[in-house]
């Protein structure tokens, strides 16, 4: 019997995905289909109002989400995505949190806030 993966398991798969080191995220929270991921606020980030620039708000939703599947489903990829905005991206943090809505044999669907 295997044991279960652990966040610093999760961790190093991690480092291998070079975008999420070049921003400055970090995987903060993964396992039984839920993952939070961080990003840290630096000046290189803001669109041209000072907003966190939404392609990283996507990212934040999109990767949360990934690794809430993976963490119960093993290596995935996203299939598709769809993103609402609801407020600009202001704060010193922002935090993608992704949770397995559901899971079925080739699919499953995540919810990110």
């Amino acid at each position: 019997m295997s044991r279960k993966p652990t966040l610093e398991d999760f961790r190093r798969i991690d480092l291998r995905a070079k975008y999420p080191q070049l921003i400055g995220a970090e995987l903060t929270a993964c396992g039984d289909g839920h993952a939070e991921v961080a990003l840290p606020w630096r000046e290189v980030l803001p669109q041209h109002n000072g907003f966190l620039h939404g392609a990283l708000v996507g990212f934040l939703a999109d990767y949360a989400c990934a690794w809430a599947a993976g963490s119960i489903a093993g290596d995935v990829v996203t299939a598709s995505y769809t993103l609402n905005f609801v407020a600009p991206g202001i704060g010193e943090r922002f935090i993608g949190r992704g949770d397995v809505v559901k899971a079925s044999k080739r699919q499953i669907t995540c919810r990110a806030d």
